[in-house]
């Protein structure tokens, strides 16, 4: 028959893990957020760039028509 300190050390051992696995699934899911956040601002740089491309594609093509019509 266990005697009252392995108990007691039984408690606190399932205490500390119980902690470990709250603590680590947190963290978990603080770096799932993070990768969400992350690729979040990856796809917005993606579609500035894209429109800055595609405005100064319109911009040159815009350019070069106007001066085809002025000559």
């Amino acid at each position: 028959m266990p005697n009252g300190n392995t108990v007691k050390h039984g408690w606190i051992l399932l205490l500390f893990v119980s902690l470990y696995i709250t603590k680590r699934s947190e963290a978990v899911l603080q770096w799932g957020e993070k990768k969400k956040y992350q690729k979040n601002v990856e796809r917005n740089v993606l579609n500035v760039i894209d429109y800055l491309y595609n405005y100064t594609k319109i911009k040159k093509y815009t350019d070069f028509l106007s001066n085809i019509i002025d000559v």
